[in-house]
């Protein structure tokens, strides 16, 4: 019998445990549940954010795909809705960018697929001058081919400026010009390319632009700008000049038509320099503007010339990186250059924005280092502020003049407008090899620095430098100076302290360096520490207050001091009669080994200025000895009251509280007389111990011993 029971549980017990592995735990069955039900309404959303991005409202479809994408962030839909959404808004390519790395990083389509991502990608890519890594994203398997994929490509050859690139551009062109005939975007892109990096003419260059010429009527819509470029291109110029002149006639509009019109011989000089204005009036680019003034060889019209630039108040634009999309943006006064902007990428984050007088540059702004430098001597910089990224000073350096050069661009006159018109007209030039300003190189150069401080409200503190090194600082709060500290070897050493605001600096802190922490001393105090010193939490790792030092009354005598010691130890003392010499003093050891805090207590007894010291575990008192002798600490009616030796009676223990009260609350000594009895007191870490004076005989004390026994009891 008991061997049928064993042979049925050892076949029960593994049944029991697939049991316990397919049967759910409650716990994992709710998370699943959850997380199916947070997919389902995250699918919701994807459907409502489709359906406004084919509206073209793409802010709510932002919207719809963010409360998406906080139910479930792994649907790559919603990512990538989210990059169609703020591109089509026009938004920047750099916040774009992280929208569809994450779409193609996650798997999990569900309506959309990764090819639309790629062309995005690849896209972008290109726009920020990473040209062949976006080739190399349409060429990856699965190989890509599309209008889009293939205008990339064809951009992404141009950009790359090479002889085999632009071969590659052509070749690219010939090929989908005849799988997608009616797309404008092929004609318009090698046209400008071909003309703006003024390549030499191939016979496939020259087919290509016969062809499209020819084509160009099987058009729906050509746009001013492929209109003008394919009238340069023409090779008849009868054909150049009809072409011109149906441009004019449909009322097209484009600053090259200036040049094309002029060069042709339909424009004047004059009316040529009219229609090229009306476009400078508002922004030209440098490459127009070049092209355009040597052409201007009539004398009235250079001496119009020379006055419209002398008091040029438009914009210019300039390609910096090769690409030729304007990424250098001049805005004129009075003939000079007023504000400046480069983004040297094209990535929507501007390097820097400088800002001019009269063409100096004033101040320059780096964006993306949150940097506001500005011109003393130009081209030496006198301040430079670092903030957060809501506008906020964290750190301002202020800097020797002539001392830290930066030019990040210089403005010199262009040697063509000099020629023709003839006038000095100055044009921004981007100095591409000037490094990014860097705290170090602002500390070097620095005679002070000043940081916000969180200890008062709009306080700050001022550090003066010298080589680099802190010798002193000033803290401020209201315009007055509250506080000064003495550094040593560029560690703060001294800082007194005017805590009240009466001018006198009555606190004295002295700082000690432990970069070990052998003191032990925590996070939170470390931080405390550096936010009350230097206005950061990373600046001056390592040191702690060492002591400090209070003149309360004011008489250049410090009259109460607290050193700190490691693992929380420490120090108190007070001079109540303004010798220079502490009269009572607290000190707290090291927790011990048993979990207690041990501390001590010492003062004079009066009148005979015996010392006592009152050993206290955990903030109690324990025993009380003077001269050797040991005496009864007896607990008194009151809280925290304690009698040395025989306790008085209870209704003075209300007087002499009362007296501790008026003569102030830390570490005092007072004397209380109940004839024919008197009595003297001490206040100490809250506690106040009294004694009757006169002492007691040994009877007496041995009697009060045994009466404090039988009361602890």
């Amino acid at each position: 019998m008991n061997m049928n029971k064993k042979c049925s549980l050892k076949k029960l017990l593994p049944l029991c445990m697939l049991l316990l592995v397919q049967i759910p735990v409650p716990a994992q069955a709710d998370k699943a549940a959850t997380t199916a039900a947070n997919r389902q309404t995250a699918l919701r959303y994807l459907l409502l954010a489709k359906e406004y991005i084919n509206d073209s409202d793409w802010d709510t479809a932002i919207a719809e795909a963010q409360l998406g994408l906080s139910y479930d962030a792994t649907i790559a839909d919603l990512w990538y809705v989210m990059a169609v959404a703020e591109s089509n808004k026009g938004g920047v390519l750099r916040d774009i960018l992280p929208y569809v790395t994450t779409a193609l990083t996650e798997s999990q389509w569900v309506d959309y697929n990764r090819d639309g991502a790629r062309v995005l990608y690849a896209d972008i890519l290109s726009d920020t001058g990473k040209w062949r890594q976006a080739v190399a994203v349409l060429d990856t398997a699965p190989f890509l081919y599309s209008a889009d994929a293939e205008y990339i490509r064809i951009q992404a050859y141009y950009r790359m400026h090479t002889a085999d690139s632009i071969e590659k551009a052509r070749e690219k062109v010939d090929s989908v010009r005849r799988i997608y005939p009616d797309d404008t975007r092929f004609p318009l892109i090698f046209f400008k390319y071909e003309y703006g990096y003024h390549l030499s003419e191939t016979s496939l260059s020259e087919a290509l632009a016969a062809a499209f010429i020819t084509h160009m009527p099987q058009y729906r819509t050509v746009s001013s700008e492929l209109a003008v470029y394919m009238a340069t291109f023409a090779k008849d110029s009868e054909e150049q000049k009809r072409m011109l002149q149906s441009f004019s006639a449909k009322n097209m509009r484009h600053p090259l038509y200036a040049i094309v019109a002029l060069k042709a011989g339909i424009l004047d000089q004059q009316a040529a320099y009219d229609y090229f204005c009306s476009f400078a009036d508002k922004k030209i680019s440098v490459s127009y503007l070049s092209e355009f003034a040597p052409l201007i060889t009539d004398n009235e019209v250079k001496k119009q010339f020379v006055q419209y630039l002398t008091a040029y108040a438009g914009t210019l634009v300039e390609d910096t990186n090769g690409d030729l999309e304007p990424n250098l943006v001049i805005k004129y006064r009075r003939g000079r250059p007023e504000a400046i902007t480069w983004d040297q990428n094209s990535d929507g984050v501007n390097e820097w924005e400088a800002v001019c007088d009269f063409g100096v540059p004033v101040s320059i702004d780096l964006p993306e280092d949150h940097i506001h430098s500005v011109y003393g001597t130009y081209p030496f910089l006198r301040t430079a502020v670092f903030s957060d990224e809501n506008g906020r000073p964290l750190v301002t350096f202020n800097l020797l003049d002539e001392t830290l050069r930066w030019i990040p661009f210089s403005v010199k006159a262009s040697l063509f407008l000099s020629r023709t018109p003839g006038c000095d007209f100055y044009i921004p030039e981007v100095q591409h090899d000037v490094p990014h300003l860097s705290d170090a190189d602002l500390l070097a150069a620095a005679s002070s620095y000043e940081v916000p401080l969180q200890e008062y409200e709009g306080a700050f503190v001022k550090f003066s430098i010298l080589d680099g090194i802190p010798q002193s600082s000033a803290y401020y709060k209201n315009g007055s100076c509250y506080a000064r500290c003495r550094f040593k070897d560029g560690i703060p050493d001294v800082r007194t302290v005017d805590a009240d605001g009466d001018g006198i600096f009555e606190t004295t802190e002295t700082y000690g360096f432990d970069p070990q922490n052998l003191m032990h001393r925590t996070a939170a105090e470390n931080m405390q520490c550096m936010m009350n010193l230097f206005g950061r939490p990373e600046y001056g790792n390592g040191i702690y207050v060492k002591m400090i030092q209070v003149d309360t009354d004011k008489d250049n005598i410090a009259d109460f001091s607290e050193e700190y010691l490691a693992d929380d130890a420490k120090i108190t003392s007070w001079d109540s009669n303004n010798d220079g010499l502490w009269d009572i003093r607290y000190v707290r050891y090291p927790e011990n080994k048993n979990g207690e805090i041990p501390a001590a207590i010492y003062f004079y007894l009066m009148p005979e200025r015996k010392l006592v010291s009152v050993a206290l575990i955990d903030d109690k008192p324990v025993t009380i000895t003077s001269d050797k002798t040991i005496y009864t600490v007896v607990k008194g009616h009151m809280q925290d009251f304690y009698w040395i030796g025989v306790p008085g009676p209870e209704e003075m223990e209300q007087k002499i509280g009362e007296a501790v009260g008026r003569a102030g609350s830390q570490g005092v000594r007072v004397s209380v007389d109940a004839p024919p009895d008197q009595f003297t007191a001490v206040q100490v870490d809250n506690k106040i111990f009294a004694r009757l004076i006169g002492g007691t005989t040994e009877s007496e004390q041995s009697s009060a011993e045994e009466s404090a026994k039988t009361e602890n009891k």
